[in-house]
C-alpha cells in the first residue's frame, strides 16, 4: 500500500468483509434471507463505528469502513472449493459469497486503484474471447464470443473481479457497462451441480443470461438474471475436480 493511501484512509486491511445492498422493500431483503438460510441483524449498528466513503469515481463502488465489525474466523475462503455445509438448507447449496465483479471501462486503471486500495499486487489482464476456444456458450440464448479483459484481486474471504468488455462484442458485461456505468455486476457462488442449479433457477422464473466455460478450461459459469428479487446478478460457478 502507497503512503499516500495509507496517509489520506488509515486504510490498513486487505479485507472486505461485507456486500450492502440497498431495498426498495422488505420483500427483496426477505427473498435474499431466505435464499441464503441466514437471519438478519436488529444488532447491526451495535457491532461498532461505520463510515461510507463516496469512492465511487475511483473504485466503482461505494466503500464502507467498519471498526470491529469483522467476521470471528480468520479461516480464507477459497475460490476453488464450494462449501456443503449447507446442503439441504440453502437453495444454492452454500451460503458463501466468494467473488464479486464490477465492470469498468479502464481495466488497468480500475487494477491500479484496487490494488493500491488493498495493498495487493498487480496480477494478469486476461483476454477472452478472442481465441475461438473461449467461446462464450450463449448470451440471451444466442452463440456468443463475448470478448472481455478481466483480472481478479484476492482478499482473505471475497475475490474482486474487474472486467472491462470489449465495446464490439455483445455481452452481459457491455449491456451493464451501457445501461448503468461502472457498476456491480455480479456477486458469485460456487456450486457442485450448475447444470441442477441452473434448471432450478430457470423454474423458478429466474433466465440465464449468459453461460460457458471459464477462460482456462477449470470449470464453468452461469449468469442468471436474480434482479427482481435479489437486486444483483448471480454467477453460478462449478469448479472441475
Amino acid at each position: 500500500m502507497t503512503g499516500s493511501i495509507q496517509k489520506k484512509l488509515k486504510f490498513e486491511t486487505s479485507k472486505i468483509t461485507k456486500i450492502g445492498f440497498l431495498f426498495h422493500d422488505e420483500k427483496a431483503m426477505n427473498s435474499l434471507t431466505k435464499l441464503l438460510d441466514t437471519i438478519t441483524s436488529e444488532d447491526y449498528l451495535n457491532t461498532g463505528n461505520h463510515a461510507f466513503l463516496d469512492t465511487r469515481e475511483k473504485y466503482k463502488t461505494l466503500i464502507e469502513l467498519l471498526k470491529d465489525g469483522d467476521p470471528k474466523t480468520e479461516d480464507p475462503l477459497s475460490i476453488g472449493s464450494g462449501d456443503n455445509q449447507y446442503e439441504g438448507k440453502a437453495l444454492l447449496g452454500t451460503n458463501k459469497i466468494v467473488q464479486i465483479a464490477l465492470v469498468v471501462e479502464d481495466i488497468r486503471e480500475a487494477q491500479k486503484a484496487w490494488c493500491e486500495l488493498l495493498g495487493a499486487e498487480s496480477l494478469t489482464i486476461f483476454h477472452s474471447g478472442f481465441e475461438a476456444a473461449n467461446k462464450v456458450a450463449t448470451y440471451k440464448g444466442q452463440e456468443a464470443i463475448g470478448r472481455s479483459h478481466f483480472t481478479f484481486i484476492d482478499t482473505p474471504h471475497i475475490q474482486v473481479e474487474l472486467i472491462q468488455p470489449d465495446k464490439d462484442s455483445r455481452s452481459t458485461w457491455l449491456e451493464q457497462l451501457e445501461k448503468n456505468g461502472e457498476s456491480l455486476h455480479h456477486i458469485a457462488f460456487i456450486v457442485d451441480n450448475l447444470d441442477e442449479k441452473v434448471k432450478l433457477f430457470n423454474s423458478l422464473g429466474f433466465p440465464t443470461i449468459q453461460e460457458g466455460p471459464l477462460y482456462d478450461g477449470s470449470g464453468k459459469y452461469a449468469y442468471i438474471d436474480t434482479t427482481s428479487d435479489y437486486s444483483v446478478i448471480f454467477e453460478l460457478l462449478e469448479m472441475f475436480k
